[in-house]
């Protein structure tokens, strides 16, 4: 709602202010040695990915940010995808038979007194041995292609 309801000129001064952000120069070398980096180690080896960037954002409308928070970030969006971690306690404790509303739950006691229900059966976990065959099971890859083809910069080295 506050996107949808805000005026063009303040969507785009907000705008204006993240160009701005996005070209501000690294205060210090090892700003600009991560970036360096970064687009090293994902192997994409664009090192003109800001001013890329900006280009596209200085062509995001308004309707554009509203459309994609309707598709992606909403609650009951087409497209909404949700990543949730489940930590369970791996302490053994007493057993005990509650109920709660009607229905009967088994409970565990802990050493320290604290009631908590049955760890939920889970699936054996997967020990990763390589990185690059773990990320080709995964649904987003291959990866996007380098934005420098590394072939053809090689021989003009």
């Amino acid at each position: 709602d506050y996107i949808k309801d805000m005026t063009d000129e303040a969507f785009q001064k907000h705008l204006k202010a993240l160009v701005s952000k996005r070209m501000e120069k690294p205060k210090k070398i090892s700003g600009q040695n991560s970036r360096y980096w970064s687009e090293i180690l994902s192997q994409q080896y664009n090192f003109d990915r800001e001013t890329v960037e900006v280009e596209f954002l200085k062509t995001v409308k308004k309707e554009d940010v509203v459309s994609f928070y309707k598709d992606r970030i909403a609650v009951g969006a087409p497209y909404r995808k949700k990543f949730s971690i489940h930590v369970v306690s791996s302490v053994n404790g007493e057993k005990e038979l509650t109920e709660t509303n009607g229905e009967k739950q088994t409970t565990e006691t802990t050493e320290d007194g604290n009631n908590l229900l049955p760890s939920p059966e889970l699936p054996p976990p997967m020990v990763v041995t390589s990185v690059a065959e773990f990320k080709r099971d995964m649904g987003l890859y291959p990866l996007p292609r380098p934005y420098i083809d590394l072939q053809k910069a090689r021989s003009k080295l």
